[in-house]
């Protein structure tokens, strides 16, 4: 599964029923028995997708990846003991989060934040975060990439805060992983974020 699927190419994953010029061949799936876990909210979008959704998606791309491969969802689901989907729209109509039961607790994942701090910007240190999200009464700051419905996804990310637990790094942040987590770059000065996860490691 993934949160979403903006910019996702999953014709070498699960395989297209037609060759594909772009790739020079019909390619072989790498997990030709793979069920692609999305909301169904997301794929009637994509039947029909909104002028501000379309550059994002790559419509293309999914025209000869086979219907079955998909394992439509309504809602939040268990898929097994401490592994969940739950659904968060907003960033897209069908967005989901991915949440984790691990040894250092309950981890959430998505791209509605593009950084744990977005989660609790009060503790940021990126020039700007904390005073904005201060100034305008507002407790998460969003991934906002996408606008069409932000009022939702602010509530989603709200939902997400309220699931994740507190580092055991910093407990000044949460066990929210974003699936586009920011990390600090020469080339981007100012935007180095405070805290960073790297990575979750389970025992």
């Amino acid at each position: 599964m993934f949160d979403h699927l903006h910019t996702q190419d999953l014709r070498r994953w699960i395989g297209t029923t037609a060759p594909q010029p772009d790739l020079g061949e019909q390619p072989t799936p790498v997990f030709p028995r793979a069920k692609v876990i999305v909301q169904r909210d997301e794929l009637a979008a994509m039947a029909d997708l909104h002028p501000l959704q379309r550059p994002w998606y790559q419509p293309g791309t999914y025209r000869d990846v086979p219907p079955e491969a998909f394992l439509p969802i309504d809602g939040s689901v268990v898929l097994g003991p401490g592994v969940a989907v739950v659904k968060t729209p907003g960033h897209v109509f069908g967005n989901q989060s991915l949440v984790l039961n691990t040894a250092t607790g309950v981890w959430v994942s998505s791209e509605n934040v593009i950084a744990a701090e977005c989660l609790t910007p009060e503790h940021s240190g990126m020039p700007g975060l904390a005073r904005w999200a201060r100034e305008w009464g507002q407790e998460v700051v969003l991934n906002a990439n996408t606008i069409e419905t932000t009022v939702d996804q602010y509530n989603s990310i709200v939902l997400e805060k309220a699931l994740a637990d507190r580092s055991q790094r910093d407990s000044r942040f949460l066990q929210f992983f974003p699936s586009s987590e920011l990390t600090a770059s020469w080339t981007n000065p100012g935007t180095s974020p405070t805290f960073t996860h790297g990575a979750i490691t389970h025992h």
